[in-house]
């Protein structure tokens, strides 16, 4: 009878362990995707023919500003993400009713 309770009990430990292990998968797994970004604009640059993408601007003029002098372009940050307060997001405003 001890023996078939100790049985049951590594099962169960096993299943436990397995399944705590699939949790950390998941977990590890959904941290490693890319997060959205409040910063509108990359500088892109080029060192030793390696390109470098510094996506920290929040306008095009910051951007321009950073690549001045270092050459590279500036681009739209593929992750950026509008804000409610975002002028782009923003409704067009209607001019007062007279």
């Amino acid at each position: 009878m001890a023996h078939t309770f100790r049985r049951t009990q590594r099962r169960r430990l096993a299943m436990l362990l397995a399944a705590l292990s699939a949790g950390a998968v998941v977990l590890l797994a959904g941290g490693a995707q890319a997060q959205p970004s409040p910063y509108r604009y990359c500088a892109v640059t080029t060192q030793d023919d390696v390109q470098f993408a510094d996506c920290t601007y929040s306008t095009f003029q910051q951007c321009l500003a950073t690549i001045s002098g270092l050459g590279g372009f500036c681009r739209e940050n593929p992750r950026y993400f509008a804000t409610p307060y975002d002028d782009r997001a923003a409704p067009p405003m209607r001019p007062p009713r007279r």
